[in-house]
């Protein structure tokens, strides 16, 4: 049997491949540039951080195991010419991140003065624990607008087109952090500041993504 490449196939793989690849360095390559300023706003606070780093690592893993979940269903129906099924599937596994995020986070938001000195020295909990309470009520009720982000993320991928929720993600995602690092931290160099650079991502992410959706779906009805 002789083996050769379909330069048609691999095209279109590599056409759809790379901007899901791109996509998933993004987040490592905007968090890295956030970790950097993390990292000059002392011991106590880099610690902290550090915990809420362990503490929410359910919220990233769920939310970010629906994106390709959903890009795999949303292609298989398309591919099945089941349109009605992508919207309906859309809903429910959104609603599903959604839900399961939102119960993560609510537990984080009341429960993490309990569950963090878990990961630290007792000595270290009066100097640590306060301030990991204090970021984690500041994040939790908004991690529900990543796990839309995600979710929908994985929507549009699975529609076909992997290179807009690339761009979108490289917009919302990492420039957007870039640049309030370089432009905003400054004026107020603060660890909350931070934090807050962190949540208005997700919003716009999640509200971007939404957006990228509804538009999307559209052409499904066109197709049927």
């Amino acid at each position: 049997m002789r083996i050769k490449i379909c330069k048609e196939h691999m095209g279109i793989m590599l056409k759809k491949g790379f901007p899901l690849a791109l996509q998933s360095m993004l987040f490592p390559v905007a968090n890295s540039i956030v970790q950097a300023s993390v990292n000059t706003m002392g011991t106590n606070s880099i610690a902290a951080w550090g915990i809420c780093d362990k503490l929410d690592l359910l919220i990233w893993l769920i939310a970010d195991a629906m994106a390709p979940a959903l890009t795999t269903y949303t292609a298989q129906n398309i591919g099945a010419g089941k349109y009605e099924r992508v919207k309906k599937g859309a809903l429910i596994g959104t609603g599903l991140s959604v839900i399961s995020v939102g119960l993560i986070s609510a537990v984080l938001y009341f429960g993490s003065g309990m569950i963090g000195p878990w990961f630290i020295d007792a000595k270290d909990v009066p100097a640590l624990i306060p301030l990991v309470v204090k970021y984690m009520q500041m994040m939790a009720p908004f991690f529900i607008f990543y796990a839309v982000a995600e979710a929908l993320s994985g929507d549009c991928c699975g529609l076909g087109e992997t290179l807009t929720p690339m761009i979108t993600t490289l917009l919302t995602i990492c420039l957007f952090k870039a640049v309030c690092i370089f432009a905003v931290l400054p004026k107020f160099g603060t660890m909350e500041c931070i934090v807050w650079i962190y949540i208005a991502s997700w919003i716009l992410a999640g509200m971007a993504f939404t957006v990228l959706y509804i538009r999307k779906s559209r052409r499904i009805s066109v197709i049927r």
